[in-house]
């Protein structure tokens, strides 16, 4: 359908008077967070858990991509602060390259890039971890180098899930054995798949580079991108999606990646805690030549606000884009007030809640109120307005749905 008076504001109407960027201050959803540890690409973090959340202190059991001796350490934070690296001795079975380290009813587990699982036992003085049992995991996909792993209950019983980390080009192939035993580290029934190609980074890309099991199913990544030793490194924390068992007792993976936070300058390969009402979540960074890090989220509860239209949970990127989709959505229903008062002959709209609504504006509601074929020609004006309204905003024209 054609108008053939449009009777439009200028084109860029909605930006000008709702801008998504200045109405107030950007405010950071968590504070800045990351905290160098140990410099050198020999203490880099490639897995971490918590050891040990004191409140103020926090201890937590790191793994490094080595080849040398240093592949284990206790990292003790106090107030916000790095305080010490503490070398944990391994001994046993020598690993290559250690990806991942987690905590499944009190036993430590680790994994190697070649797709090695380890069972450890941490000595009582924290000063060394022995290997109890290992065994080799069935490939994902040809030559895959494996960086994400967990152990984690959905439907009451264990799971076990690990990740390819794929690159340019070839996605993450990320597998589960639905029924797992930790003990033995076997699992029964057949290896499932899926694939998972991250949205963010896009260059250098590992899609999964650390993958954890949440308690209600949920699973979530880190993607990264790692040019090389010196950088310069992104990466992106997830909610990948949810594992949930079915009545025949296997397990199904449904992806639905959104990201909770982006770091420009900082290569995460660990997740050391999911993200909780209390204590926000933890991650760890592989920067190579320039070392480890830790990011503590913070108090979750406090918000990035773009506007006084649009805030999140999540990162500054999806606030501005909430307050964009707010700020349209009030320019479009005051398009469309205006459209509709002049078309019932009202000089002005009448506002509510800071929005402006057909329904409160007291000549256009009384011009629709009665049952006939006034009201159907009413009804009919209204979706000729609301096309007209959307073709400002979009300039595509939309065929109205008139009533009759």
């Amino acid at each position: 359908m054609t108008f053939p008076n449009y009777d439009c504001p200028p084109k860029p109407y909605w930006v000008a008077t709702r801008s998504y960027s200045k109405s107030c201050p950007v405010a950071e959803a968590f504070p800045a967070g990351w905290i160098a540890t140990v410099a050198g690409i020999l203490h880099t973090v490639s897995g971490l858990a918590v050891l040990h959340d004191f409140g103020t202190v926090v201890k937590l059991i790191a793994v490094h991509d080595n080849i040398s001796p240093d592949r284990v350490s206790i990292l003790e934070f106090e107030n916000g602060a790095f305080v010490s690296s503490q070398p944990v001795e391994w001994i046993g079975a020598q690993p290559t390259d250690l990806e991942a380290i987690f905590i499944y009813g009190g036993t430590y587990f680790a994994m190697a890039s070649s797709g090695r699982l380890f069972r450890l036992s941490l000595a009582a003085d924290e000063s060394s971890v022995s290997v109890v049992a290992q065994v080799d995991l069935p490939s994902l996909i040809s030559g895959g180098n494996y960086e994400g792993a967990d152990i984690g209950d959905v439907g009451g019983q264990p799971i076990f899930m690990w990740a390819s980390r794929g690159s340019a080009g070839t996605p993450s192939v990320v597998g589960w054995y639905s029924n797992f035993n930790p003990i033995t580290l076997v699992g029964t029934g057949s290896v499932r798949t899926k694939q998972f190609t991250t949205p963010f980074p896009t260059s250098n890309v590992r899609h999964v580079s650390a993958l954890r099991i949440g308690p209600s199913g949920t699973i979530y990544v880190t993607s990264a991108s790692d040019p090389g030793n010196d950088g310069p490194f992104t990466s992106a924390f997830y909610s990948l999606g949810i594992a949930y068992r079915q009545e025949d007792g296997g397990v199904l993976l449904s992806i639905e990646a959104k990201e909770i936070y982006r770091s420009l300058g900082h290569k995460a390969e660990a997740i050391a805690r999911l993200p909780s009402a209390t204590k926000g979540f933890i991650l760890g960074a592989d920067d190579e030549n320039f070392g480890g890090a830790v990011y503590f989220s913070g108090d979750p509860n406090r918000v990035v606000v773009a506007t006084r239209q649009g805030c999140s949970y999540h990162s500054e990127a999806d606030a501005i884009n909430r307050a964009m989709a707010a700020a349209k959505a009030e320019v479009e229903a005051e398009l469309l007030c205006r459209f509709v008062a002049r078309a019932c002959g009202a000089p002005v709209c009448v506002p509510s809640s800071s929005a402006y609504s057909f329904a409160n504006d007291p000549i256009c509601r009384s011009a629709v109120s009665r049952l006939s074929q006034e009201h159907a020609e009413q009804l009919a004006m209204l979706e000729l307005n609301r096309a007209q309204a959307a073709f400002c905003l979009t300039g595509v024209d939309v065929e109205p749905e008139l009533a009759g």
